[in-house]
């Protein structure tokens, strides 16, 4: 009875062990992952990053797919660094994306990611890491304070800076993109740039500038330095009003005008002299007169040129003179036996004439009825003009 009782002990003993055997070796060789993962969520799949990638991005945009309702946690370089936004499908199937929330040094990074459940918070396996190259940053462009010189107005500033070359730079003003443009390479291998606003800027607020530079194989720098700055608003000059030339006269014309109406005033004042001085040529004087103030008003119409005008008024003047000479020699002119003037009495005509003879008859006849009363031999007084 003994020897059966120990044999029935013995075999239960060996079963025992061989189970906590199993057990044992069971727990070394399952992953703890799976003991600890609910099999009912499946592990996230990563488009962006694979193996080898590189990127010329410090915040490079990570990507996959995950199911519906899970939210996706994202490992980089074996620590959690945050949770990526998911959207999803109708198929079942949702897609995420997320930009690391710091820079990435350059160099070697891995990345890992895994789903979560939202109603039951249960994660699935984590996805198999990934290793990708985050290369050198590109030179930043360096900013200075904008320029406003005879080539721009104060509301476009030209903002100046420096750039490597080959370098696009985009410039952003108060957090916008204004523009980009291709820099002008330079022996040193620093291009300066100048770069001016298609739009005019505010004058009552302030402006806050930045810019970066894109290499020839599409690497983006950082930002540059921040400038911030005001614009003033354009000054309106009133000079161009005072201007006789905005209104299309210029002074030399207004010179010849005013030539024109002294040489009118003194045209004027030599007509009326001479119709003063001879009384009996005041119709050819007017006539004169006249004549001499239709050339004046033509000369004045006549403004083509200041030659023409200038000497147009020198024949004018010179006109008048010659008139008023000729009018003294007239006047001047032999005297008759009679008395009276011999260029008067053929201006005059056959009526001055005859008067005239009347006149020195009637005085020979007043000086022989003297002579006979009075016995007087006094020669005769001459005759008066």
């Amino acid at each position: 009875m003994d020897m059966l009782k120990h044999t029935k002990r013995s075999s239960l003993s060996k079963v025992v062990g061989i189970f906590v055997s199993v057990c044992v070796i069971s727990l070394l060789v399952v992953p703890q992952s799976m003991l600890a993962a609910d099999p009912t969520v499946s592990a996230p799949t990563l488009i962006w990053p694979v193996s080898g990638d590189s990127t010329l991005h410090e915040q490079p945009v990570i990507t996959g797919l995950t199911e519906n309702n899970t939210q996706v946690e994202v490992f980089i370089d074996g620590q959690l660094n945050g949770m990526a936004t998911v959207k999803e499908d109708e198929k079942g199937t949702a897609s995420f994306a997320y930009v690391p929330f710091l820079p990435l040094e350059p160099g070697n990074h891995t990345i890992a990611v895994t789903a979560v459940d939202e109603d039951s918070s249960t994660a699935s396996l984590m996805s198999k890491e990934t290793s990708f190259i985050v290369e050198e940053p590109y030179p930043a462009p360096t900013l200075f304070q904008p320029v406003v010189n005879n080539k721009t107005v104060s509301t476009k500033p030209f903002i100046t800076g420096l750039a490597v070359n080959d370098s696009l730079v985009k410039v952003f003003i108060d957090g916008e993109l204004n523009g980009q443009f291709k820099v002008e390479n330079h022996e040193s291998g620093i291009a300066s740039f100048a770069y001016q606003p298609f739009l005019d800027l505010d004058p009552t607020t302030k402006h806050l500038v930045h810019v970066t530079a894109v290499s020839s194989q599409g690497k983006e720098s950082v930002y540059s330095n921040a400038v911030g700055f005001f614009v003033k608003a354009p000054e309106v000059s009133t000079e161009e009003y005072t201007d006789p030339q905005v209104l299309g006269v210029s002074d030399t014309h207004v010179a010849v005008e005013d030539t024109s109406n002294e040489a009118v005033t003194e045209n004027e004042t030599t007509s009326d002299e001479e119709s003063t001085t001879n009384e009996n040529g005041e119709d050819e004087a007017t006539e004169d007169t006249t004549d001499e103030e239709g050339d004046d008003k033509d000369a004045d119409e006549n403004e083509d040129s200041d030659e023409d005008q200038s000497t147009l008024v020198w024949w004018v003047i010179l006109a008048i003179i010659v008139i008023i000479i000729a009018v003294n020699l007239r006047g001047r002119g032999d005297k008759g036996d009679q008395g009276g003037l011999k260029g008067l009495g053929k201006l005059g005509g056959q009526d001055n004439k005859s008067s005239d003879d009347s006149g020195q008859q009637t005085l020979l006849n007043k000086e022989k009825s003297q002579n006979k009363e009075g016995g007087n031999n006094m020669p005769s007084p001459p005759p008066s003009k």
